[in-house]
């Protein structure tokens, strides 16, 4: 989950996620729209999981699964 407070200047952050596997596929499922996307494992270690939150005051949840 992903908070924007009502004074954040930036819309846009980056988030290191812990235990990823660099050689497997990651599915993201947004928990609001139902919009799903996938990320290898490979990019999320080395760049981390970019979240856009253009309202203040507003969160953000994503579950997310991964594939050998």
């Amino acid at each position: 989950q992903v908070f924007r407070r009502e004074h954040a200047p930036y819309e846009t952050a980056n988030y290191m996620l812990g235990g990823i596997v660099k050689d497997d596929m990651y599915t993201f499922t947004d928990a609001d729209t139902g919009e799903r996307f996938a990320v290898c494992g490979k990019d999320l270690a080395e760049k981390g999981m970019t979240v856009r939150i253009a309202e203040k005051r507003c969160a953000k949840l994503y579950f997310y699964s991964h594939k050998d």
